[in-house]
């Protein structure tokens, strides 16, 4: 077990893999914090815990969205509009922004 924790530990202070830490919710990423912190695996290793570690290594893609760029597709085409309208058009804009890509591997960050 030590040697796993150390493998992890180690791997987890990469700076590519750091960049993907920044991409997790908090509950995620407070359990990656935990670990970090303590040293040591948690007794018992979870599900979750062992699925935010992969989601870490799988290699997460980080999408930028303004607030301009939320407007933009919000108001295509005028405003007012209906609920159903709204839906579509966010639809359609994460489906632009998700395009040829794994959406399991995307987290969006509004900037």
């Amino acid at each position: 077990t030590e040697s796993w924790e150390r493998t992890l530990l180690e791997n987890l202070q990469d700076p590519i893999i750091r960049t993907n830490l920044i991409l997790l919710q908090s509950p995620q990423r407070a359990l990656i914090d935990t670990f970090l912190d303590n040293k040591r695996l948690p007794d018992p290793v979870s599900p979750e815990f062992v699925s935010v570690v992969q989601d870490v290594f799988s290699g997460l893609e980080k999408i930028v969205v303004t607030a301009h760029d939320l407007e933009t597709a919000l108001f295509a085409g005028g405003s007012p509009a209906t609920i159903e309208e709204l839906r579509k058009r966010i639809e359609s804009f994460l489906t632009e922004r998700c395009r040829g890509k794994d959406p399991n591997k995307l987290r969006f960050v509004i900037e």
